[in-house]
């Protein structure tokens, strides 16, 4: 639960009144958590009329009354359907759902219990709700990125020879969650030798050798907001071609940092460090674009793309992660996490990102 959760429900109410929209519902659980603070496999957030309702069944029911806050809790005891047709229709001209999160099926049973209105997409007026983080939000990032950090040094003193990508998954794993989190902000990606030329390439059986590179991209969730930092490190040595491509990327990392303004366009910023990986050689070996929003989801609004024209603001939380990828052989990617603030960008990491050699 954030001090913002009751700010982003009058947020709501504003656009929805903007739009011309008297009811709003969703059963999504990112977007209900992200209104009312609390988190369930299933429920159904409504705004009609001004006034905020979150429904739940009976396993969630103790629990919604003592967290969620600026709605009203009530049991739905007869199914969501129920009690959004029990509602009535009456003054409902206008639905808005979120398009993004809402299946076929889903849409036509709400099209059902309000057959005299029309529908309107608001999913992408949530995502932009959703882009720019309170003062509270930052902190609870802050928090999970700092967990994953003590998660990164952990797993340095148990990198050897001979251990395997899924034997050093799970020992982060098990150190974040014993140390708090709620669990992984998405699937551990550790990959060594050849493998870390693939961005998103799966942890298996294949064990570290001397002179291999050992990617990592991992994250905590903690309170249910999520981290997500990579480090690239060399086990016994590291030769020319690795030092030359990892001072690339790191170089590229950190001029973001020293550049990237409030106002920029996300195209802009990614062309920062895009532009010097290219001057190097490597253009065509970065292929990702070079960075993307976090909150209660790991990827979200705003981006560091090519393909983003919108400008970056402050409190926009966004991963800064350049990368070079040479099949067959290896890769560098280096990432934190930043926030926008006071018109920079601001690292939300703190460890090393020069080159480690263990």
């Amino acid at each position: 639960m954030t001090e913002g959760d009751c700010l982003h429900i009058d947020e709501l109410k504003k656009v929805l009144d903007e739009q011309g929209i008297d009811l709003f519902a969703t059963f999504d659980a990112v977007t209900r958590r992200f209104f009312t603070g609390f988190g369930s496999s299933d429920g159904l957030f409504i705004v009609k009329g001004g006034c905020a309702r979150l429904f739940v069944d009976s396993r969630y029911i103790e629990a919604a009354g003592k967290e969620a806050r600026g709605v009203e809790v009530e049991l739905a005891g007869k199914g969501f359907f129920n009690a959004l047709r029990d509602m009535g229709s009456d003054g409902v001209r206008c639905v808005g759902y979120e398009e993004d999160r809402l299946s076929v099926e889903l849409f036509e049973k709400l099209n059902s219990l309000f057959p005299n209105a029309r529908t309107k997409p608001v999913g992408r007026l949530i995502k932009r709700l959703r882009m720019k983080k309170t003062d509270e939000e930052i902190r609870r990032i802050e928090a999970a990125q700092e967990l994953s950090e003590r998660g990164f040094e952990h797993i340095l003193g148990y990198i050897a020879e001979g251990v395997s990508e899924r034997e050093i998954a799970a020992e982060m794993e098990y150190f974040l969650r014993k140390n708090g989190a709620d669990g992984v902000a998405f699937d551990t990606i550790i990959l060594s030798g050849a493998k870390t030329s693939m961005p998103h390439g799966v942890p298996d059986g294949n064990t570290v050798k001397s002179g291999d590179f050992v990617l990592m991209d991992f994250g905590a969730r903690l309170d249910g907001w999520c981290a997500d930092m990579t480090r690239t490190v060399a086990v016994g040595r590291a030769d020319d071609e690795m030092k030359r491509v990892y001072d690339s990327v790191y170089r590229a990392h950190m001029a973001v940092f020293e550049s990237a303004r409030a106002g920029m366009s996300g195209r802009e910023i990614d062309a920062i460090a895009r532009d010097i990986i290219k001057k190097e050689g490597y253009g065509e070996m970065f292929g990702h674009a070079l960075g993307h929003g976090t909150g209660l989801e790991v990827h979200e609004e705003p981006r560091f793309s090519p393909a983003y024209d919108e400008p970056i603001e402050d409190g926009c939380v966004i991963s800064v992660e350049p990368g070079v990828y040479i099949p067959g052989r290896f890769g560098v990617r280096i990432e934190d996490l930043s926030v926008m603030s006071g018109g920079r960008l601001r690292s939300l990491n703190r460890t090393e990102k020069k080159l480690t050699v263990l």
